[in-house]
């Protein structure tokens, strides 16, 4: 028994403990927010609910929702070799000549010395010269070993590198817009292998890069670039890697190889609306996070189903039907939980008896969840009775993107109370 104190009058018995808490629901914007209705909570959860939230302000308004559907936009040419994949549209202007398609892949629209492509130039050259007007903080051009917060940094020797000479990591905390000016050039992984973290919210989306004459990625070993790259001249990738952003040469080539180029659209529409949001309000003032994670990530799919599980995969009970408590056990639900509908869980065995019904996974449109700041900040109560609150995100590639719909998410929380006597 923690924290005993006494006086000459009473005794008081105060209990300080972990408290875990869980939370199931299936995401279903058909019925409002986004909020499972199919959803199971504990007690000391008092809502969960979907949000799109607006995107961080700041954002350099001339890079249009327009210009976010470019993987590649080159202005000379664009040269490809070996089996790139571009995750968007592929633009030209005012040049012609685009070779190594296939056996490159493009998933948008190639748009080559026409109309669309010469207004995406114009954007990006407008969000280019918009954003050099920006206040600038001088930063090490050795960008390995640092973490910044967002804001504007400039090099101090005419060149951003990472993984010059070794293996380097470059982290971005905090969500906010982070803008990147080299005078003259950007190298990565020219000595090393080259890695870009986001953390804290951080978005690629919202990474973008100012380069003054040409960029060189992955120049000597490949690694994942995170941001929107605007040179003035070329950009080069050497070695492939994955690019999380859109690759913009005002005047030169882009040239790829083997390279896994997907444009980032955090944004919605032209509303400028992030999506994929959870907000989780809490029913007790607890006062701290200290843990947590995502649990089950999967939509349902197809009709209810009593046999033909998978072992090892995800599962959501849409009937309980006769089944009996230790039928759903022998099936995968943990021994601790009450079968109801909308309880996840991994299947043990190939069919459920007794009449219960489940639905399968399928794809949940995102690859994992992180809380969005710091959550400690928003645990402090403003209406007295009331919990605080914790923001969440859903991501695919580092990107904010909305889960599909029917996703089961499974949340726990692991908080510190001492509000509960």
């Amino acid at each position: 028994m923690a924290n005993r104190r006494y006086s000459s009058q009473f005794r008081f018995s105060f209990h300080h403990f972990p408290v875990s808490l869980d939370c199931n629901f299936v995401v279903d914007s058909t019925n409002g927010n986004g909020l499972g209705i199919r959803s199971l909570k504990t007690q000391g959860i008092a809502s969960v609910q979907m949000a799109s939230i607006q995107a961080p302000a700041g954002s350099p308004s001339a890079f249009t929702a327009a210009l976010r559907q470019y993987a590649v936009l080159g202005a000379s040419a664009i040269t490809n070799t070996g089996s790139s994949v571009l995750t968007g549209n592929l633009g030209l202007y005012p040049g012609t000549a685009v070779t190594g398609f296939p056996p490159g892949t493009v998933s948008g629209a190639e748009n080559i010395a026409n109309v669309a492509a010469q207004n995406a130039q114009a954007s990006a050259l407008a969000a280019y010269n918009q954003m050099l007007t920006n206040t600038f903080t001088p930063i090490s051009s050795t960008l390995d070993g640092q973490t910044l917060t967002p804001g504007n940094y400039s090099e101090s020797s005419g060149t951003f590198n990472l993984a010059a000479s070794g293996n380097g990591t470059l982290t971005l905390n905090g969500a906010g817009v982070y803008i990147f000016k080299a005078a003259s050039t950007l190298v990565t992984g020219a000595g090393g292998i080259p890695t870009m973290t986001l953390s804290g919210g951080a978005q690629a989306s919202n990474v973008y890069w100012l380069v003054g004459t040409s960029a060189t990625i992955n120049s000597g070993s490949s690694g994942t670039f995170q941001g929107n790259i605007l040179a003035h001249t070329s950009i080069t990738d050497t070695l492939g890697g994955t690019v999380n952003g859109s690759l913009i040469a005002l005047t030169g080539a882009v040239t790829l190889s083997a390279a896994t180029t997907s444009n980032s659209q955090p944004i919605s529409s032209s509303n400028g609306i992030a999506p994929g949001y959870i907000l989780v309000r809490f029913s007790d003032e607890y006062n701290r996070y200290t843990d947590g994670f995502s649990g089950q990530v999967s939509p349902l799919s197809g009709s209810s189903i009593t046999s033909g599980l998978v072992v090892g995969q995800p599962y959501v009970i849409v009937s309980v039907g006769s089944s009996t408590p230790a039928q759903w056990q022998a099936a995968g639900l943990p021994s601790d939980q009450v079968p109801a509908v909308g309880q996840t869980f991994f299947a043990a065995a190939t069919s459920i008896s007794g009449g219960g019904a489940v639905q399968g996974s399928s794809v949940s449109g995102i690859d994992h969840i992180e809380v969005v700041g710091d959550p400690n900040s928003t645990l402090a109560s403003t209406t007295p009775g009331k919990g605080g609150y914790m923001i969440l995100q859903c991501l695919f590639e580092g990107v904010p993107t909305a889960p599909t719909d029917g996703t089961v998410i499974g949340l726990d929380f692991q908080m510190s109370n001492s509000n509960l006597y």
